[in-house]
């Protein structure tokens, strides 16, 4: 295996809905960041990559078969070799750990990891039946079985388990929007408190 090495990374700006461009468009957004991160343009660094992993949930959200292959198309990066991966909350991850796999087998020399999720297209009500239909469509998902729902056993199980209290969860989503005010690029950087989080609806 040889040593793999993370030369630089992009990022779009995060939002409820992004009307104004198509999710391939949203792609290049983070794409043509991290080719001014490392001074490249644009035909020198699409020459190097030799090809791509992408990465998205949902192809119901993108109501786009394949549209990985789409980014890749409007990224120039056709016809090199490209795949998906999917793997619910893990796909990001998964991604760059296939893009990984890729360099450190020698099977590629530069890999482009890249992932997208575009949820706005629908209601919320159906966006949750999407996520819902990762669960066992047989034995969860007829009974109820919603993420948040699950979520919310996992949190009551730890509670009763370990005594987590509901200010230390509050804590983590206070953690998480401070981190959120830094970046130009968050969705939401607004601050709130302990009892904000308690007391919201």
């Amino acid at each position: 295996m040889r040593p793999v090495y993370a030369v630089s990374g992009g990022v779009s700006k995060f939002a409820k809905s992004r009307p104004d461009k198509t999710f391939p468009a949203i792609v290049k957004e983070a794409y043509d960041y991290a080719i001014q991160d490392i001074g490249l343009d644009f035909p020198t660094f699409t020459k190097l990559v030799d090809g791509s992993v992408a990465s998205y949930f949902s192809d119901h959200f993108t109501r786009q078969l394949m549209a990985g292959i789409m980014a890749q198309d409007y990224l120039g990066l056709c016809p090199k070799p490209g795949h998906r991966v999917e793997g619910g909350g893990a796909t990001g991850g998964l991604c760059f750990q296939e893009a990984w796999k890729s360099i450190a087998s020698g099977h590629m020399d530069i890999c482009l990891a890249y992932g997208f999720e575009t949820m706005s297209h629908v209601e919320t009500w159906k966006g949750n039946e999407f996520i819902a239909l990762a669960s066992d469509v047989s034995f969860d998902y007829p009974v109820g079985g919603f993420y948040s729902g699950y979520y919310a056993m996992m949190v009551t199980r730890h509670m009763k388990e370990y005594g987590t209290t509901v200010e230390q969860m509050a804590a983590v989503s206070v953690k998480t929007h401070i981190n959120a005010s830094h970046t130009p690029y968050a969705q939401k950087r607004n601050r709130y408190t302990i009892e904000d989080v308690r007391n919201s609806p």
